[in-house]
């Protein structure tokens, strides 16, 4: 079943902007793929919380398993090396270069 929502419901035209930048996307088109592909990995890591299928203890944690639906969904399984990930990403020693490595 197709979920369909307007970009304008949820980011302003700054937001979406800031984030063509960011993702490195030119076009209208670009960018409604890149954020269907992040809406996939929120989407799965609500359910999993939604559901009770992960106990989470820490932040670090948290930004990492938030991460992994990043890369799995965004990246398509494979994070760029050189990415620029966001400071909200806290990790834990090492974790970045792991998951750069798969």
């Amino acid at each position: 079943m197709p979920v369909t929502f307007p970009l304008n419901d949820i980011l302003t035209a700054q937001e979406q902007t800031m984030l063509r930048s960011l993702l490195e996307v030119r076009t209208a088109a670009e960018l409604e793929a890149a954020v269907t592909r992040l809406s996939k990995a929120a989407m799965r890591e609500f359910a999993d919380m939604i559901l009770n299928r992960y106990a989470v203890r820490a932040t670090a944690e948290v930004n990492e398993i938030k991460l992994l639906h990043l890369v799995k969904h965004y990246f398509g399984g494979k994070i760029r090396a050189n990415w620029r990930y966001p400071r909200s990403f806290a990790f834990r020693s090492g974790a970045r270069r792991r998951l750069c490595a798969t």
